[in-house]
């Protein structure tokens, strides 16, 4: 972080209005021109909010990289990977953590249906207020900032979020994002299950109830990869896990995975990983030691 960024954590930041409670785990303002944390892959138990109001910020989610551009914001929901990089522009941002609690069923139905994250356009009202707190709590000067005119602020910006998230169009691409990540898991618990079983793309779309057309479509678009690389990908990581977790032997863990010999056993596993069964776990005993 450079001696221009602002953190404020732990500040016990909490407001309370007629439709939402707003709880604020972290506000970062972040003058510099380099991202120097969370570069790596991670996640977060609350949303986050990454606003930009100058320069560009690409942030790669899942296998996609997507900039947002000054005057707009990227709503990063709980729990979804992603990761920072470090922009080529001076890039001006403020990054906000938080959680909403809300009895009224039009805000719980927008925090429900959070499964991916959302881009917008910052409005006129979100644009003053974020100037107001890098105005108000970017100055060197400021050790201890008031949480509660801060906290105050935040609510008012995060009520006009949820008011531009909520609408029809919002929901229905939020909608669609939860039903595919409803089949992702679906497909994965099916292969994880069934990986030493010799299935094929025909059992994972019974199992969806869609043709295998549909099911190589969807695969795909949530995967990347064909129906018949997930499985290798899958049977591949649980053999790994028998030749390091277990002391069965070579043969037997061959058997377990559906393989007639285990010479095919063998070559399927070179073939994936460039190394032999037996290599395999031998450089893993070694690292441990």
């Amino acid at each position: 972080m450079s001696k221009n960024d602002r953190l404020f954590k732990h500040l016990n930041m909490s407001m309370t209005g007629n439709i939402m409670t707003t709880d604020i785990s972290w506000f970062r303002i972040i003058f510099s021109g380099n991202e120097n944390l969370n570069t790596s892959m991670h996640k977060h138990i609350v949303h986050e909010l990454q606003y930009v109001y100058k320069g560009c910020l690409p942030i790669l989610i899942g296998q996609k990289i997507l900039s947002i551009k000054a005057g707009e914001y990227a709503l990063i929901p709980a729990g979804i990977q992603h990761k920072v990089i470090s922009p080529d522009v001076p890039t001006r941002k403020l990054v906000i953590g938080f959680s909403i609690e809300s009895d009224d069923l039009y805000v719980k139905n927008t925090y429900n249906h959070l499964a991916s994250p959302v881009f917008q356009t910052a409005t006129p009202v979100f644009q003053q207020l974020a100037d107001v707190l890098v105005e108000k709590y970017s100055a060197s000067y400021i050790s201890t900032p008031s949480a509660s005119a801060m906290s105050c602020i935040l609510h008012i910006l995060l009520l006009d979020i949820t008011d531009e998230i909520s609408s029809a169009d919002q929901i229905q691409t939020m909608t669609q994002a939860a039903e595919s990540y409803q089949r992702f898991n679906q497909i994965l618990s099916f292969i994880n299950e069934r990986a030493f079983n010799n299935i094929s793309i025909q059992d994972v779309a019974d199992n969806l109830s869609l043709s295998v057309r549909q099911t190589s479509r969807i695969c795909h678009n949530l995967f990347g990869c064909t129906i018949n690389q997930l499985i290798s990908q899958v049977r591949i990581q649980q053999i790994c896990f028998l030749l390091t977790r277990s002391d069965n032997s070579i043969s037997k863990i061959a058997e377990m995975a559906g393989f007639s010999n285990p010479y095919t056993f063998s070559r399927f596993f070179s073939h994936q990983t460039g190394v032999s069964p037996s290599t395999y776990r031998k450089n893993y005993e070694i690292k441990k030691e």
